[in-house]
């Protein structure tokens, strides 16, 4: 083991005459391990530092003057910073402190230069992206959730906040309200399930994060604690399976409870320090050591280190009934954080005296870590084959009675020290005797089931998760290597399963991959023993809901080119209404209205009031009706299609087609798709067909294709909507298919982009809005870097304004031209601004190639608004100060 206490690491002095060093009281590691972050007091306003951990691991490294140690220094805060954490994808930093406030942080695209006030050099440039208001009193704690989605902020005003990280303007999602006293610690679970808090008012509450209401709270264990902490930093062990509390009394002594995720059982503690605990950190890697007393065998564990007030330091292993290692008197003032690097074999802590202390174990001190591929696989086995770790919001369907990596610490164990003694005395260790876990309680079958009615009336069984017997292995492929005999999976002593089935009211989502067969090396299961493997999840978000009128393509032929739509089915009546001249027109078509010998005639029967005015006769059932002020559209079984005027005048003889499988009508354009797949318009003002036998077969790919929308611009143009997120438009001019929207592209799920805000009118009437509602907002549902959301965010952006043209829609060319120029102001992209501003304000003289307008809109009154985006960018002044100069110039000339 190394431990070390950089002197360097250090937020300054006091200016007081003792001089001593300012406090820091929180520190944390970035996700990569080469930087960390400190938090604490500055000289006269809070702190925030971040600091180059190769210093620390190569002692050549901190004696090389050329190599930065400080990267950055940030005193923006008012008063001392309680805390700092980094975001799960290492791009943001946030910090809160006295003043009441969170900070997020984020990396400048400048580079470093000097502390202001001071001739000290950074290299690194961090910027202030956001500040949080909503706290009316000191902020102690923070905590990001598993996918960086959501940031929970705890604070003496006895409240906690939720924030919604998503959008550049992050806002308050929930306030959590149940504590009495100063909350001094908040930590979200690894599954994003649940949301733990501790406060002064000697309770620990367990809060869910699907309704934020509360699960739980715990008091027992704090009934006899004091409020004489000054942080209580709880923390999940990185299965989620078991929760470490800080200060807890037992026995008169000073603990750290442990509290088991099933059933939130408290039958274990780790004692030993002799004063209040004040933090909990666990490492989030899963290690793996061989048993001395177990065959051989190695077993699968946890690892977490404690801080006090004791001014010591001991980090414990579940396998192990007794401590790692424990650090005594390495500071003169309380502990107030730690922090783990991705290796899981440094850690960090920081004190109120000012210093920081950094240590680096051994693999055969820790054991070796469990790999991506063997933690992933671990994970799978506890909360199914749902779980999984590259998804950015992880989408899991949680067995209650799940079983847990069992802590070997137990209150009826023999501690290590009573807690009335003066001493911690750590165990040497180079001579950790490794010992059995301790076996779980054998874990009963889930009694239950649910049965969901889905919304075409079939039923759906969801079968609830029962753990696998204990023989199954971590994983197939490392059978030989890691065995799960220190995970209790079942018993054969459990009775047989008797399965209830609860029914539900409300739908579910038919979007259930079929899990995959897999062959496993295990003991055969018990007779009586059912395991019922539970289907995975998957997210739909971004995929529009299946309607009734979807259209499932088919393709027939040995090349598969031929395409075969479903057509319309026929109903007794239809009926609509249209108005003319303020008079009310009812139209009603019925079928098998009359007969003429044996064959069934149908009927279309235009009244005013009561008053028929005419009727048209088909030999042949009617499918479709379809109807304005303009034209009236039937279509009929044996594929032919008719159009009428509102006086009951032909426009044309019957059309013919292979079969109607979409109508519609908007202003004077008809539009229809057959059921070989081609799409026709006419414009009934002109009588010209616009769109003319256009086959959709270019914008169908995949076996399996449905159609679930078909509309028309107010243009004409017509549009298609698929299953799979993509719409398309078909362009005269190009003739050729264009994409307006794919909402499951990846540049679309990693940009960053607030969709304009548009009326209900203009939603009917514009395209590219209607293929969004809220909640198919392009709001980074996938975690990537600053860097890659920006670029994706501004292709994004550029995609829109085309398309916007290419459909001739004035209003969302207008919303997406300007949307695209705050983005360029907000990244400085001065070229492409400069582009689009000189093609707005357009030559100093008349010249017949350029136009004034763009569809039908003024450029130089779009020039207008741009230049009222841009000023505000100091940046950006000189730019503004010429197109606004030229702009003047143009129109003193007219």
């Amino acid at each position: 083991m190394k431990l070390l206490k950089p002197p360097w690491v250090n937020h300054g002095k006091s200016s007081s005459k003792n001089a001593t060093k300012n406090p820091i009281s929180a520190i944390d590691f970035h996700p990569k391990g080469k930087k960390f972050a400190t938090g604490g007091k500055g000289e006269d306003s809070g702190r925030v530092a971040i600091w180059n951990v190769q210093p620390m691991i190569n002692s050549k490294c901190e004696s090389d003057e050329n190599i930065p140690k400080l990267l950055c220094q940030m005193d923006n805060h008012l008063a001392n910073v309680n805390c700092v954490r980094w975001s799960h994808s290492g791009d943001y930093l946030a910090s809160a402190g006295d003043d009441k406030l969170v900070m997020i942080w984020q990396l400048s695209q400048y580079g470093g230069g000097t502390v202001f006030g001071s001739s000290q050099a950074t290299t690194e440039s961090w910027r202030c992206k956001a500040t949080l208001l909503g706290h009316e009193g000191d902020i102690l704690d923070i905590t990001w959730a598993p996918n960086d989605a959501r940031l929970a902020s705890a604070s003496i005003d006895n409240d906690i906040i939720v924030w919604d990280m998503r959008s550049s303007k992050p806002e308050i999602l929930k306030k959590l309200k149940g504590h009495t006293g100063l909350v001094k610690g908040v930590s979200f679970d690894p599954i994003g399930k649940y949301l733990a808090s501790q406060s002064e008012d000697k309770s620990l509450r367990i809060w869910r994060t699907s309704d934020w209401k509360e699960e739980k709270a715990i008091t027992e264990p704090f009934l006899e604690c004091s409020g004489t902490t000054p942080v209580l930093r709880l923390d999940w062990s990185p299965e989620g399976q078991t929760l470490i509390s800080a200060h807890a009394i037992n026995g008169g002594g000073p603990t750290a409870q442990i509290i088991d995720r099933d059933g939130w059982k408290l039958q274990r503690d780790l004692v030993g320090h002799r004063k209040a605990v004040t933090c909990v950190r666990f490492s989030s890697c899963l290690y793996q050591k061989k048993s001395n007393v177990n065959n051989g065998k190695r077993i699968i564990g946890n690892t977490c280190a404690i801080g006090s007030k004791d001014l010591c330091i001991s980090v414990w292993q579940n396998f192990l009934k007794r401590p790692l290692v424990v650090l005594r008197d390495l500071f003169t003032e309380p502990v107030l954080d730690l922090s783990w690097d991705y290796t899981g074999r440094r850690l960090l802590a920081c004190s109120w005296d000012g210093t920081v202390a950094f240590m680096e174990f051994d693999k055969k001190e820790v054991g070796e870590t469990l790999s991506a591929t063997e933690k992933n696989s671990f994970f799978k086995r506890v909360y199914g084959s749902s779980y999984a770790s590259d998804q950015p919001v992880r989408v899991i369907r949680e067995n209650p009675l799940v079983p847990s990596i069992p802590m070997v610490v137990e209150n009826d164990a023999t501690p290590l020290q009573s807690a009335d003694q003066s001493k911690l005395a750590p165990e040497p260790i180079n001579e950790v005797q490794l010992v059995t876990p301790t076996s779980s309680q054998p874990l009963m079958p889930i009694g239950k089931q649910v049965e969901s009615r889905m919304a075409d009336g079939r039923r759906r069984i969801t079968p609830m998760f029962i753990p696998p017997p204990s023989s199954l292995s971590l994983d197939a492929t490392h059978a030989t290597t890691i065995t799960s005999d220190q995970i209790t999976f079942t018993s054969s002593a459990q009775p047989s399963s008797q399965i209830v089935v609860e029914r539900l009211e409300e739908g579910v989502d038919d979007d259930f991959e079929k899990q995959k067969s897999e062959k496993k090396t295990s003991a055969p299961l018990p007779e009586h023993f059912d395991v019922i493997k539970r289907p995975r999840m998957t997210a739909v978000q971004s995929t529009p809901k299946k309607s009734q009128g979807a259209l499932s393509v088919n393709f027939q032929g040995a090349g598969g080119g031929r395409i075969k739509l479903p057509i319309l089915e026929a109903k007794r009546m239809y009926s609509s209404s249209v108005e003319q001249n303020g008079i009310l027109l009812n139209i009603e078509a019925n079928n098998e209205a009359m007969t003429s010998g044996r064959d069934s005639l149908h009927k279309l029967i235009c009244s005013r009031g009561s008053t028929k005015s005419w009727e048209q006769v088909f030999s042949s059932r009617i499918l479709a009706l379809e109807c304005n002020n303009q034209v009236i559209c039937v279509g009929t079984e044996d594929g032919s299609f008719h159009m009428f005027s509102v006086e009951g005048c032909r426009k044309f003889p019957p059309i013919v087609t292979s079969g109607i499988s979409c109508l519609q009508v908007l202003r004077h354009f008809v539009f229809l798709l057959t059921s070989n797949g081609r799409v026709n318009v006419w414009n009934m003002s002109t009588s010209i067909s616009t769109c003319r036998n256009v086959s959709v077969e270019d914008i169908l790919k995949g076996s399996s294709v449905e159609i679930v929308n078909c509309s028309l611009t107010v243009n004409g143009m017509p549009v298609i909507s698929l299953r799979d997120g993509n719409t398309y438009a078909y362009s005269q001019p190009i003739e050729s298919w264009v994409l307006l929207a794919a909402l499951e592209d990846p540049v679309t799920k990693s940009c960053d982009v607030q969709i304009p805000a548009f009326s209900a009118k203009e939603k009917k009437e514009y395209s590219l809005s209607s293929t969004f509602s809220s909640s198919l907002r392009p709001r980074s549902t996938v975690r990537c870097s600053t860097e890659v959301q920006t670029a994706c965010t501004q292709s994004y952006l550029e995609h829109q304004v085309c398309a916007s043209l290419a459909i001739e829609s004035p209003g969302e060319y207008r919303a997406w031209l300007l949307a695209l120029v705050k983005h360029l102001t907000t990244t400085a992209m001065e070229h492409r601004l400069r582009s689009i501003c000189r093609d707005l304000l357009g030559p100093m003289y008349k010249s017949p190639a350029w136009s004034p307008e763009i569809l039908g809109l003024s450029k130089h009154s779009l020039l207008k608004e741009i230049l009222v985006i841009i000023l505000p960018q100091v940046r950006l002044q000189r730019l503004y100060t010429e197109f606004a100069e030229q702009l003047r110039l143009g129109s003193d000339q007219k």
